[in-house]
């Protein structure tokens, strides 16, 4: 593990809607000299950014540089390395670019020392990865999984030529290859275990080390909530001390105290419910795993209709893009926002929202930010889930300075409903809306929990009272009849076991 002393990284993490972009443009505005680097991670915000650049500058001392693939001929990569390392120091110059662009070139910047950076959201340093039976051999030929913790090239020679010659592989095992030898990065195996001829997995976790950024002149982050992210964690707890940047002191709004009494929250699961993938893919009925594919019947489906038979019209919705649904029917009179909603402004007219996201990291990957950071595996799972769930209530027009009608937030699961809750002062609890049941525990047996059934049942045991009161009557034709009654209800007991659990 990396135990350095490393340079103090600076922070604002105000609300959502406090003005923290706003601040931080008329920052770079103030110091006219200065080079900055403006790190986003969405080209939507970099548009935002770039117009409000356009708008406040007004002695225009700064030379504005976006770079993207909405606007640049060429690889993005290679315009905004050059862009960057052509640039002198203290010549007021500002060069845009995504999250994406900036850490794919961080290693190549030649004078690091002439830029201030400033990350407009936190960005996640982690980046799993599983490699199968496509590709395992592969991995075992170039890399060497000997140590204990890090992964590294057999020879970063014969690496670095095979990336060079070889068409077959996919982008993403070019990537983490990339990742081992890139200096930036250190790679792991997320479940550290003896590679031998009979692993048909490996389960590999690429992170971005803090160090990688200490040359700069200055680094900050602008997040909400920067102390619940992953990147804060992580690096905290390999040596990274954080501060809060003096500029922004007093400048900021704090949605939190002045629109908490605006806000109204509430769940839909039952209480113990929780929030994952595996949750939301359950069946209903059963309980039974169904998988990602299915168009209905699910926990996610579910939670759909519920929270648009309680908000009825006029409300964003957040859930996975793996969902399969029929907008115009399952929320016809609701506006779908992507699940990654940072940098959208278009929704502040809208009060009310659903968001029904499940975010959580893979078990192994999971288990290895809990083994880095210190936190527990449940604590690792929420800050994902919350993060992206906060991002996306920000969405709505409790950003609007403006706007004091009343919101309703409905979440998923209390877990998560209880952490939005606590952050806004005087805030309403809704508690459990709707009448969302109980998900059933699924086994064999968990068919029994179905109406069917039970009315099979009903029909069963009216049709052995029947038998016992023809033996009674001495009635052998009407005991048959009734035995071949029980007979036939057995059988679509058999049916039903079998549709229920396969």
């Amino acid at each position: 593990m990396i135990n350095i002393k490393l340079p103090n990284y600076k922070y604002v993490g105000a609300s959502i809607g406090s003005g923290k972009t706003y601040q931080a443009i008329n920052m770079i505005c103030e110091n006219n000299c200065q080079n900055y680097l403006y790190v986003a991670p969405t080209i939507k915000l970099l548009e935002q950014v770039e117009q409000s650049f356009k708008e406040m500058d007004e002695h225009k001392s700064k030379r504005v540089f976006r770079v993207d693939g909405s606007n640049t001929t060429g690889a993005v990569r290679d315009v905004a390395l050059a862009q960057i390392n052509i640039t002198e120091a203290n010549t007021s110059t500002v060069v845009l670019m995504t999250t994406t662009t900036f850490l794919a070139i961080v290693a190549d910047i030649q004078w690091k020392h002439h830029w201030n950076v400033v990350f407009d959201e936190a960005f996640n340093p982690i980046e799993p990865f599983i490699a199968d039976s496509d590709y395992l051999d592969v991995f075992i030929d170039y890399l060497d999984f000997s140590d204990t913790e890090y992964v590294i090239a057999k020879s970063e020679d014969e690496l670095k030529k095979f990336l060079i010659t070889d068409n077959v592989i996919s982008d993403d095992v070019k990537e983490v290859f990339n990742q081992v030898i890139s200096g930036v990065y250190s790679v792991e195996l997320a479940s550290p275990k003896k590679i031998t001829d009979d692993v048909k997995r490996l389960s590999i976790v690429s992170y971005m080390n803090p160090e990688c950024l200490k040359d700069f002149r200055e680094v900050l982050f602008l997040a909400a909530l920067f102390e619940s992210t992953v990147l804060y964690h992580l690096w905290k707890n390999q040596g990274v001390e954080y501060s809060e940047h003096p500029y922004f002191d007093n400048k900021l709004r704090n949605i939190h105290c002045t629109k908490g009494k605006l806000v109204n929250i509430g769940y839909i699961l039952e209480d113990g419910d929780t929030t994952s993938t595996t949750t939301f893919t359950k069946s209903m009925n059963t309980g039974r795993p169904l998988g990602k594919s299915v168009e209905g019947g699910s926990v996610i489906h579910e939670l759909i209709r519920q929270a648009d038979s309680y908000l009825k019209k006029d409300y964003l919705i957040a859930y996975n893009k793996w969902v399969k649904v029929n907008p115009a029917v399952q929320h016809a009179d609701a506006i779908k926002v992507p699940a990654m909603a940072q940098g959208l402004n278009e929704y502040q007219h809208i009060n009310n929202m659903a968001c029904l996201l499940s975010t959580n990291p893979a078990g192994d990957t999971a288990n290895w930010i809990a083994t880095r950071t210190g936190l527990d595996v449940r604590k690792v799972n929420q800050i994902y889930r919350t993060q992206t769930i906060y991002q996306s209530l920000g969405r709505c027009s409790i950003r609007d300075v403006d706007n004091n009608n009343p919101k309703v937030w409905l979440i998923a699961s209390k877990e998560d409903a209880e952490f939005i809750y606590e952050l806004f002062d005087d805030a309403t609890w809704l508690g459990k809306v709707g009448d969302m049941s109980k998900i059933p525990k699924y086994s064999e047996n968990s068919f029994k929990n179905t109406d069917s059934y039970k009315e099979i049942m009903k029909e069963k045991r009216q049709a052995q009272k029947n038998i016992g009161k023809a033996k009674t009557r001495g009635n052998a034709d009407l005991e048959e009849k009734w035995e071949g009654a029980v007979i036939f209800l057995n059988e679509r007991i058999t049916a039903l076991k079998k549709a229920t659990t396969h």
